[in-house]
């Protein structure tokens, strides 16, 4: 078989507190350079289990997304989205408004999803233009399945901040390359910030063309996210 597979484990780590999740993930890369991102997270601190399968077209552009969410051991929602060069589309059943269908009319195909999960939140770094680190970039819509820091409500087609039919914006800035240690070694990353100077701070570091995630921060969560495990075949 032609694909590639990427495999590994993210711990999340809170301020003073210490472990307080972990997510797992497996990602297959085409030879065509469209992948496919399957991430289970367990965040303890708000007794939440994510699932999510996230397909993204050779540009990195969101092309489906399935997300269920699992909180205190009940069922929260479960939301299918497609995306395409009108707009995006979302069928979910949640347990606090039961069967909604939407649809957010765009003018092209949205660059960019937030699935909450670490692991396609890395994927911010192949958005950034490497040939012009001197300068901020805009990305423009900037699409989620929840306004919340952890992602645990609906799942419903939103931003950053509202599920009302309002595209955000993302400004990205590349700080530095950097040479980090974590859990599963020591990496070469780019660093990126997203929205400087805004609060809360959000920075990734990935590695490598396939931008593994070997660290992230959080500051609203008051959280880092590191590389534990990793395992390419």
């Amino acid at each position: 078989m032609k694909h590639r597979t990427i495999r590994g484990r993210i711990d999340y780590i809170t301020d003073n507190v210490g472990l307080m999740g972990r997510e797992w993930f497996t990602c297959t890369v085409h030879s065509d350079g469209r992948r496919t991102m399957r991430a289970h997270t367990e965040m303890h601190d708000d007794d939440l289990l994510r699932d999510v399968t996230f397909s993204v077209d050779e540009k990195w552009r969101p092309l489906d997304c399935f997300v269920r969410l699992t909180i205190h051991d009940k069922f929260q929602g479960s939301a299918w989205f497609r995306f395409d060069e009108q707009g995006v589309e979302c069928e979910t059943f949640t347990a606090d408004m039961g069967r909604v269908s939407q649809h957010w009319p765009l003018d092209g195909h949205p660059p960019m999803f937030v699935s909450h999960a670490v692991a396609c939140d890395a994927w911010t770094n192949a958005l950034f233009d490497k040939s012009r680190k001197g300068t901020a970039q805009r990305i423009f819509p900037r699409m989620a399945s929840s306004p919340l820091g952890n992602g645990g409500s609906g799942p419903l087609i939103g931003n950053s901040t509202t599920v009302t039919p309002v595209a955000a914006t993302l400004d990205l800035e590349y700080v530095a390359e950097e040479e980090i240690t974590v859990p599963a070694g020591t990496f070469k990353c780019d660093r990126v910030i997203l929205n400087k100077g805004q609060i809360p701070r959000f920075e990734i570091w990935t590695h490598g063309p396939d931008y593994i995630p070997v660290q992230l921060r959080y500051d609203r969560l008051k959280q880092y996210y590191v590389l534990a495990e990793l395992q390419i075949g």
